[in-house]
């Protein structure tokens, strides 16, 4: 169903400045400074440590798509650099703040010969993370919800089409020492293609890993996502990468992905980097 009017986004807002407000006023004391969290590319349960900031960068990710449906001949491909900085509120919440450093889209159609380049800076992103519980390693299970917008700030040829919110639920089950599996369901308001409502887009992301040795764990994936719009198909992407801890307050992770469905890339790798200060 197409919605005439941004109230996916005006909810996600009131979600963000709710969930502030509430963690504020409630604030209890915590974890000890000296106790450090799990650390890892979003999205994940547990939040930034009170107090104390994290950068997730990814300075190269790279996805390639091959469009071929309705006689046309065409490939694309996408560069940009995403990053997120984080910073711990309380013992239970943190607030984000990112985009996209450069994007750089080029679309050669094969039929014709002609090449398309844009370039720029991409789209602005806020997001608020509140750890329902596990935030510390207590027990085998822990849970998160991350309100998210995302807002048209990007470079005219490549921005999104309006504002998009919604809100992600981690959810991460230590299932075995050193094994889990997380599950990211998501929920929320995107522009329809004519860009004149909203609809729904329900994503979701299931992850497994598994530590093979101390500071190595590799991971595998799936990651689906649809909307409620007619005739706009799912997207489906399967792949994985490994995780180094080079030490307590830094991970890298590399990553590939496949697409499996017509909406999604061909081919995505990228390179993640998350440092704790």
């Amino acid at each position: 169903m197409i919605h005439r009017s941004p109230l996916p986004v005006a909810a996600t807002l009131h979600v963000l400045l709710l969930v502030l407000a509430a963690d504020v006023a409630a604030a209890q004391p915590g974890h000890s400074p000296g106790e450090l969290r799990p650390l890892g590319p979003e999205p994940h349960a547990y939040t930034t440590e009170r107090g104390r900031f994290q950068i997730e960068l990814s300075p190269l990710s790279w996805a390639y798509d091959r469009q071929r449906s309705g006689g046309e001949n065409r490939r694309v491909d996408t560069f940009d650099a995403p990053f997120f900085f984080k910073y711990g509120l309380t013992d239970h919440l943190d607030i984000q703040i990112g985009g996209e450093f450069f994007v750089f889209e080029r679309d050669h159609n094969r039929a014709t010969g002609d090449t398309d380049r844009n370039s720029g800076f991409g789209d602005l992103s806020l997001r608020a993370k509140y750890n329902l519980w596990g935030n510390d390693g207590e027990g085998d299970t822990a849970m998160a919800v991350m309100p998210f917008a995302t807002f048209p700030t990007g470079s005219s040829d490549i921005r999104q089409r309006g504002v998009r919110g919604g809100v992600m639920l981690p959810f991460e089950y230590e299932y075995a020492n050193g094994r889990t599996i997380e599950f990211t369901p998501s929920f929320a308001g995107v522009r329809n293609s004519d860009d004149d409502g909203y609809v729904f887009e329900y994503a979701n992301l299931l992850t497994l890993t598994f530590e093979v040795t101390d500071g190595v764990t590799p991971f595998i994936e799936f990651e689906s996502s649809v909307t409620t719009e007619s005739g706009d198909p799912w997207v489906g992407l399967v792949g994985g990468g490994i995780e180094f801890v080079v030490n307590d307050n830094m991970v890298v992770g590399p990553a590939i992905h496949f697409g499996v469905t017509r909406g999604a890339d061909d081919v995505a790798v990228s390179l993640t980097l998350v440092v704790r200060f």
